[in-house]
């Protein structure tokens, strides 16, 4: 397995475990059949790939490589919640990516000067200067963008079609996937959204502030209390 591959996979470790199981309903750790040398390959959690009945669109494409900014060929599949990346006769993905934590699908490959791209332009520049980018390859050419503080860390993806039809049909598929999962995502963490909302709003610093203020006065309050009352037994208890 080459060196740009196994980079790959070490982006993606055990902090997908909970979606996977949550979302596919299927988890594997294949970690025993890692052919890798060190310590750190053993223990990854491997996913796996969706099941066909559960896919709305799944081909054979060709994915642009992070590292080495080469083509390599892919399987990619496309469910409700996520979408997924794996090698073309493997079950294990090497990526999964939430489809509510897609922020757009962009026809074309990566350009240095797309903002949201600006932290792999120093990856992809090298690479850039070896492609002959055709119009047929760029009419055939997605770039999917993430959030940057989801699943996968603002991650650009760039996806290659056997054909124009193909990038249409993924293209539009994965735009109408972003609408229908986004909003199940949000009713389904309501009431985790809200709780997170409240806890930042509890743990502001003005809001700490008046609940210091509030204990301090009333440590002051009580003190002073017990400096205006009279002991019991005393001549002027009876008054009090």
């Amino acid at each position: 397995e080459s060196q740009g591959i196994r980079m790959e996979r070490r982006h993606d470790a055990v902090d997908t475990r909970e979606y996977v199981e949550k979302h596919l309903g299927v988890y594997q750790d294949d970690s025993s059949n890692e052919q890798g040398d060190s310590e750190h390959d053993t223990t990854l959690f491997w996913r796996m790939m969706p099941y066909s009945h559960r896919t709305v669109k799944e081909s054979l494409v060709q994915s642009r490589a992070f590292a080495s900014g080469k083509w390599i060929a892919r399987r990619a599949a496309l469910t409700e919640q996520v979408f997924a990346i794996s090698e073309p006769q493997a079950d294990i993905a090497i990526h999964v990516v939430p489809v509510h934590e897609i922020v757009s699908v962009q026809r074309g490959s990566i350009s240095s000067s797309d903002p949201k791209s600006e932290q792999f332009a120093s990856l992809a520049h090298a690479a850039q200067e070896n492609l002959n980018n055709t119009k047929h390859d760029e009419e055939c050419t997605f770039q999917m963008h993430t959030i940057p503080h989801g699943l996968n860390f603002g991650r650009v993806y760039t996806i290659k079609f056997a054909s124009k039809a193909e990038c249409d049909e993924w293209i539009l598929a994965i735009e109408n996937g972003m609408v229908h999962s986004t909003r199940l995502w949000k009713r389904h963490n309501l009431i985790k959204e809200f709780q997170r909302r409240i806890s930042a709003w509890y743990l502001s610093r003005t809001v700490q502030m008046i609940i210091t203020l509030a204990i301090l006065g009333n440590v002051g309050s009580e003190a002073s209390k017990l400096q205006i009352i009279p002991e019991e037994g005393g001549f002027l208890s009876e008054a009090f």
